[in-house]
């Protein structure tokens, strides 16, 4: 008599976690690097002349690295408020602000829950060398270096030099005595983690 032999198989699974999606906040690296607009409106000279300039910054947030990083790009623009039109602008390439650590663990940004993007109109004051701005603070070429505070959404506060004693719209991408910004600061901002990388 054959003894009739009956193997069992056993069904071994792997329990795969599910992702989990978070809100949490992460603090921005300022921008530091000089931003030089140095392209002119034609048939304009390259000097604001006291005319304003009417200043317009705006920025934009991005993810980026599979959610490992976030970046800010700029546009800065300023034109002469009447006089021959004089006008520039500048689109900076998308920076670092922001980047995961290994301590940060599984927990990637996949979401910008702040609103990303923030445009604000800068200040702008005449050359001070009648008054005299080494009084009132910093100054290239007779121009006032301005630190604007109580921005909207995230910004924190921006650093810049409008209209100065000469010519305003840089021919060399050095800032000294030429509109420019100089720093950008960021309050933190909310974002989404998820514990999966981005595609």
């Amino acid at each position: 008599m054959k003894r009739l032999l009956t193997l069992t198989f056993l069904a071994i699974t792997t329990a795969i976690p599910a992702a989990f999606a978070e809100e949490g906040t992460i603090a921005l690296d300022d921008l530091t690097d000089d931003i030089v607009p140095t392209v002119a409106r034609p048939g304009a000279d390259r000097d604001f002349d006291g005319n304003g300039p009417i200043m317009t910054l705006g920025t934009e947030l991005t993810i980026g690295r599979n959610g490992r990083a976030v970046f800010a790009s700029v546009i800065f623009s300023a034109r002469e408020d009447g006089g021959d039109g004089t006008a520039t602008s500048i689109r900076t390439a998308p920076t670092e602000v922001w980047r995961w650590r290994p301590s940060d663990g599984a927990r990637f940004v996949s979401r910008i829950i702040t609103n990303p993007t923030v445009t604000t109109r800068l200040r702008s004051v005449p050359g001070c060398a009648p008054i005299g701005c080494a009084t009132i603070g910093p100054a290239e070429d007779g121009g006032l270096i301005l630190t604007q505070r109580n921005l909207p959404g995230y910004l924190n506060a921006v650093t810049y030099l409008s209209d100065t004693m000469g010519d305003d719209i840089s021919t060399d991408q050095n800032p000294h005595g030429d509109t420019s910004i100089r720093n950008i600061s960021f309050d933190p901002i909310v974002v989404e983690f998820s514990s999966q990388l981005g595609g």
